[in-house]
């Protein structure tokens, strides 16, 4: 980089000494914060060596994992491709108004929850079409040595009479199929993982494709559960328990208490940085408003009360069709 970097073409073998291109997202069981800190300061020095390896990985890995996933996926994918065209979705997300929302009135929608829904006491009655645990902290993170569900999930679904279609990142699929409580639910994957995903607000739009990597919306409601409900031909959107109000909240930042919330979070400093006021979150709300409007796609916020203000706001009685 520093003396031929007109020379980088004749490269066949780079040796990385010291940080490594892959330091960027490898586990934190693995690679220290010093070390993740030390690799993001010589790939801005060194762009040219670090740009060559990200550029084969990214062509290699990432034409393997698509064809993998495809393999596995593309048939499914296909089928519900448009197959509820012209009806509306819901997007269910676990913030603390969920307690004051009547989910009952919204049982005519398409229904899309995420994560910890589980703990909700209406899981059967409400009977969501989909649970999304698309978050890699869910599991332990990125490159995790040992990947694992959160206590109290598994056992939480088990207990649950209602199986809703089950979707995870094709990344921890080899945990998931080895997991007999999963047993007799209907399991797809999507591609989400590093370094492949990007943050939204720094693409500048949100990434839809389900056939490809997606990219991350800093909530799974816009990482996968929008591009789900745009995959299904969904003519409308709407938000409810989604408050974005990390940090602001006294009471908690779910419905369900703090101590049922066993998974991993991201740094609270981050997390609360990009649901502040103009913070990243709401840019790619954004974003994947600019999105539905571009596809003639109607999305709105029926979340009570809440700090999202990228989104028409409408009450949940006036979504009944």
């Amino acid at each position: 980089d520093r003396y031929l970097p007109q020379n980088r073409g004749d490269a066949a073998v780079v040796h990385y000494t010291n940080s490594k291109p892959w330091f960027r997202f490898a586990s934190r069981e693995l690679v220290s914060k010093d070390d993740r800190s030390r690799a993001r300061r010589d790939e801005r020095q060194y762009s040219i060596s670090f740009g060559m390896w990200h550029d084969s990985y990214h062509r290699l890995a990432g034409d393997r994992i698509r064809a993998a996933h495809s393999a596995l996926m593309a048939e499914h994918l296909d089928a519900l491709a448009g197959s509820r065209s012209g009806t509306d979705a819901v997007l269910i997300g676990n913030g603390p108004s969920l307690s004051r929302t009547n989910l009952e009135l919204l049982s005519d929608r398409v229904s899309v929850a995420f994560n910890w829904f589980v703990n909700h006491d209406g899981f059967d009655d409400i009977a969501v079409d989909h649970l999304m645990v698309m978050s890699h902290m869910f599991f332990g993170g990125w490159h995790t040595v040992e990947p694992a569900f959160p206590d109290g999930f598994l056992e939480s679904l088990a207990a649950r009479s209602h199986r809703p279609t089950l979707w995870f990142p094709f990344y921890f699929r080899h945990l998931i199929d080895g997991t007999p409580e999963l047993d007799g639910y209907d399991v797809r994957y999507l591609l989400l993982e590093k370094p492949f995903k990007s943050f939204v607000e720094e693409l500048g739009y949100l990434k839809t494709d389900l056939r490809d990597f997606l990219s991350d919306g800093r909530t799974g409601v816009l990482t996968a559960g929008f591009p789900l409900a745009l995959h299904l031909g969904c003519s409308s959107v709407a938000l409810v328990g989604c408050d974005a109000s990390y940090g602001r909240a006294d009471g908690g930042d779910y419905f369900y208490a703090d101590a049922a919330h066993t998974s991993r979070s991201t740094e609270t400093g981050s997390l609360h940085s990009a649901w502040a006021d103009g913070g990243a979150a709401h840019l790619c709300y954004a974003a994947a408003l600019r999105e539905a409007e571009s596809r003639g796609v109607e999305f709105v916020d029926a979340t009570v009360e809440g700090y999202l203000e990228a989104l028409p706001k409408v009450e949940i009685a006036g979504l009944r069709r």
